[in-house]
């Protein structure tokens, strides 16, 4: 059985990449953010999205668990990017800068060269985009997608 690789590595990983992107980093600057279980905070989830000011971007791990991958059990973790946008911000433009042709191609999310993901977790094969709306009644979206660790 392949060894875990720390959910807040991870979560912290995936930020980091998508810091790494020009689009989003113009678009967000410094509001892409962790939001880490082993953190110390005063907030659940829930409240965090709800403090989220337009732009932001949140990540958090949702879940992770055993898996397989070509027959051999991996990890596979379950992420989140919960997304904010101004009033008049287009959803579907901003994951489309984020993800290349899904469902068509199964590209998935884009890694750059130098990207900061651990080089054992591979980029999603399924990606989903939902909206939601929090505890006040504004809308967000949340992009969902799971990392595969293939054991290195």
């Amino acid at each position: 059985m392949p060894a875990a690789i720390a959910i807040k590595t991870v979560v912290d990983a995936v930020v980091a990449q998508f810091l790494d992107m020009d689009a989003l980093a113009t678009r967000f600057g410094d509001s892409i953010t962790a939001y880490n279980n082993d953190t110390p905070q005063t907030r659940n989830r829930a409240e965090a999205t709800v403090e989220l000011l337009e732009p932001a971007m949140l990540v958090a791990c949702v879940g992770a668990g055993m898996s397989t991958r070509g027959g051999l059990p991996c990890w596979r973790y379950n992420l989140v990017a919960i997304v904010r946008l101004e009033a008049t911000g287009d959803y579907q433009t901003l994951f489309s800068e984020i993800v290349d042709g899904i469902p068509a191609s199964g590209a998935g999310l884009r890694w750059l060269d130098d990207s900061p993901i651990p080089d054992d977790l591979e980029p999603p094969d399924q990606v989903a985009y939902n909206e939601r709306h929090d505890a006040t009644g504004v809308e967000y979206w949340e992009l969902s997608f799971s990392l595969t660790a293939t054991g290195g």
